[in-house]
């Protein structure tokens, strides 16, 4: 800290050390306390470079982010700190006690700014669930959602920081995430569900999975609302599955249940996902209620789109568009945090003579801020698939990137027939799992040769075991939508398509 403060008066930024300096520094911190390792202090070589490139970094700006918070209460923290450096100075260095939770406290307080800011939400958050009440039944499905999409989740305070807002602030009320395909929605809302840490009902809409339809969403929730709740039923309502009426008296009764200050709060993921085809014209997108009862909460997510949803008067928009510096941000961290865990993309990135700063500011810019576009260009640097290839010449954006895809596989697959292209457009129209045995038959191609093909195309795929069969879907709706939209120049009539599927179904054909 003196070394920081003995800059120059004049110049802009602070001084801070140099790369190696911190490395010599966080191997003395770990030195001290290598009693407590499991391994030699040559074990963990590539955390402390990554630790100290981390602070190289960020130490200054977070530094100076502290003291303009601590400014705008009057610098009470600094004042102390130039005291403690003063005291400091007349303490000789040995007699300086430093214990191993000191230290993590310290990167973790370098790591997100002044505190962890997550944390803190997740505390305010606390005392509005009821603690004593174990956590709702989450389903495997549901369970293998969250756990994909916040493997490698960062950031997003922003979002998470408007939602505790919102539950501080309105009695009931709809919370509406809305953002552009790839632009983390069911991740925000899947990290929602850890924060909460299970005291809330939620749901995951999903093609991939087929739950698309009102009737599975309004069964899973009035069947999770009646056993949670210790409703006065002993099976479903007549009607439960009809409209939104049983689900309406149902969050009445759960709300009453309530103990003074707890709030109920349900987060559904993808509505642009539901088939409204299933329900009556003219309704709320999955029956959701115009009215909600005290202290009964949705976190929906949609795309950018038009629904219907409930006429509410207590409705909160966040948009994601409204955060495209947050989302910028977050998105280089994302790239960042891919790039320390990955040997060959660092590989791959040094064959360039990037540094790990220009290499994320530079894809995270041909994302466009995309996080479905860092997952995809991310995996294929970890597979090799760009090797020989430059940052440069990497697509731009989503949907170029899918245009990409599908132009080098018909360079690479001269021959490729239109039974095979015809596979990937029936498992992007079918709303459920399909196994390669209904493929087989749609198509006319042999199981083992649709096998290999489906292999080609893994990494838009959800491949579940269902009754000890794979079976196959989209990944993510947006490589449905580019589909949609590539089906003329790929020769695909897509309402025959959809006459062959009805027809195949009505017939019996297995999924």
């Amino acid at each position: 800290m003196r070394y920081t403060l003995a800059a120059n008066g004049s110049d802009i930024f602070l001084k801070t050390l140099d790369l190696q300096s911190w490395e010599h520094l966080i191997t003395w911190l770990m030195e001290q306390h290598k009693s407590h390792l499991s391994h030699g202090i040559h074990y963990y070589q590539d955390a402390i470079k990554a630790i100290s490139q981390h602070l190289h970094k960020r130490f200054a700006h977070n530094l100076t982010e502290i003291w303009k918070q601590d400014a705008a209460k009057g610098g009470k923290v600094f004042h102390s700190m130039v005291l403690d450096l003063l005291r400091d100075g007349q303490t000789s260095a040995h007699k300086i006690a430093i214990t191993q939770q000191d230290i993590l406290t310290i990167l973790k307080q370098l790591n997100t700014g002044l505190q962890d800011k997550l944390e803190s939400i997740q505390e305010a958050l606390e005392p509005y669930f009821d603690q004593s009440k174990t956590p709702f039944t989450i389903s495997p499905q549901c369970e293998s959602i969250i756990a994909d999409t916040t493997k490698y989740f960062v950031g997003r305070t922003h979002v998470f920081e408007a939602i505790k807002e919102f539950l501080e602030k309105e009695p009931p009320g709809y919370f509406v995430l809305e953002a552009d395909p790839g632009y983390g929605k069911t991740s925000i809302l899947a990290r929602c569900v850890q924060l909460f840490e299970g005291h809330c009902l939620s749901y995951f809409n999903s093609q991939s999975l087929g739950k698309v339809t009102a009737r599975q969403f309004l069964e899973n929730i009035c069947t999770e609302l009646i056993e949670y709740y210790q409703l006065d039923y002993t099976s479903l309502p007549e009607n439960a599955l009809r409209n939104g009426k049983v689900l309406s008296r149902l969050l009445k009764e759960a709300s009453q249940k309530l103990p003074r200050g707890k709030k109920l709060v349900v987060v559904v993921d993808a509505l642009n996902e539901v088939d409204l085809s299933s329900q009556t014209p003219g309704s709320n997108v999955l029956y959701l209620p115009d009215k909600l009862p005290e202290n009964v909460y949705f976190i929906i997510s949609k795309r950018d789109e038009k629904l219907p949803l409930p006429v509410s008067d207590n409705k909160t928009i966040c948009n994601l568009r409204q955060y495209r510096s947050e989302s910028a941000w977050d998105a280089g961290k994302y790239t960042n945090k891919r790039l320390s865990q990955s040997r060959f993309i660092q590989q791959w990135m040094a064959s360039q003579k990037l540094t790990s700063e220009q290499f994320c500011t530079q894809l995270v810019a041909k994302s466009e801020n995309n996080f479905m576009y860092l997952r995809y260009v991310l995996n294929d640097i970890h597979n090799g698939v760009y090797n020989g290839k430059t940052l440069a010449s990497l697509p731009i954006g989503l949907w170029g990137y899918y245009k990409h895809h599908w132009q080098m596989l018909r360079i690479n697959h001269k021959s490729l027939p239109m039974a095979q292209i015809r596979a990937i457009y029936v498992l992007s129209k079918v709303r459920e799992p399909v196994s390669c045995r209904l493929l087989a038959k749609l198509t006319g191609v042999e199981e083992s040769v649709l096998s290999t093909f489906l292999e080609q195309w893994d990494q838009f795929l959800q491949v579940q075991i269902i009754d000890n069969e794979t079976r196959y879907s989209i990944y993510h709706g947006s490589f449905h939508d580019f589909l949609e939209k590539q089906s003329a120049d790929s020769g695909v009539n897509l309402e025959e398509l959809k006459r062959g599927i009805v027809e195949n179904l009505a017939k019996g054909a297995p999924l």
